[in-house]
């Protein structure tokens, strides 16, 4: 009877001990569908998260692309801005030795202006003398000294287109001086 009570009592101890394994198996189990099911959400996130990382490893690709073409486009923008430089530095040169030229035009412009004026007067002095001359001499010297003044007048005419022409150019200049001082009109 010892003997039985002794399988007994060791049954019963057996049968605690494969209680406990079951129950701590079936605590295994939970824990094994919860890790199972958390690995299965971790899994579904790092998709998740790979299908985002894509969408902006492409918008970064996208950026980066935009970026190179905006840097070509500012590269091309600086290229014409330096060339629009030289051009200006240019244009001013120009305009700086029209100017020049136009003071030069202007001078020689003033000081044949006071020439004929000075001619002018000399004329009409030497049409008083004339006069003069004309009542005290015969008509030979008459005649020579009106062959004289139709010179003088040619020469005076002459001298007049000259003027002429150099105000035609000068206004002529200052027009296209005017329309390069815009150049971008």
């Amino acid at each position: 009877m010892k003997l039985v009570e002794n399988l007994r009592m060791e049954n019963s101890g057996q049968a605690s001990a494969i209680n406990e394994l079951k129950h701590e198996n079936g605590e295994l189990r939970h824990a094994k569908y919860n890790l199972e099911k958390n690995a299965e959400d971790l899994r579904r996130m790092m998709d998740q998260k790979k299908c985002a990382n894509m969408e902006l490893q492409r918008k970064n690709d996208e950026f980066r692309s935009d970026l190179e073409k905006a840097s070509v486009v500012i590269a091309q923008k600086k290229s014409s801005i330096e060339e629009l430089k030289k051009d200006l530095v240019q244009a001013n040169q120009l305009l700086v030795n029209y100017n020049k030229h136009c003071d030069s035009l202007s001078k020689q412009l003033e000081e044949q202006t006071l020439s004929l004026n000075e001619k002018d007067r000399v004329i009409n002095d030497l049409v008083n003398e004339y006069e003069q001359y004309k009542l005290v001499y015969n008509e030979d010297k008459h005649e020579k000294l009106n062959a004289d003044l139709m010179v003088a007048n040619r020469t005076i005419d002459e001298l007049e287109q000259k003027l002429r022409k150099a105000n035609k150019i000068n206004m002529l200049l200052t027009e296209k001086v005017k329309s390069n001082a815009n150049p971008f009109n």
